[in-house]
């Protein structure tokens, strides 16, 4: 897959619109409500992390997942 860093934008963008619509996401309920592959959701959410528009925090319990709550912001 060659990365194009317009596609890599469109599907942030794409992944912010649907999580001004909750608060915390697992790494497969994006994959779920985005249809994207993991490596396209993956870089999407790398770029929003880069960006400061999203964090990643984790879960300490048993079965450990990461989630990646929007910050209150204009995208």
């Amino acid at each position: 897959m060659a990365l194009d860093k317009r596609i890599i934008t469109q599907n942030a963008e794409k992944v912010m619109r649907y999580m001004k619509s909750g608060y915390l996401y697992t790494l497969n309920k994006l994959q779920e409500i985005t249809d994207f592959g993991a490596t396209e959701l993956c870089l999407a959410l790398l770029l929003l992390i880069q960006q400061n528009k999203i964090e990643q925090l984790q879960d300490e319990g048993p079965g450990t997942r990461a989630y990646f709550p929007f910050f209150r912001q204009q995208f």
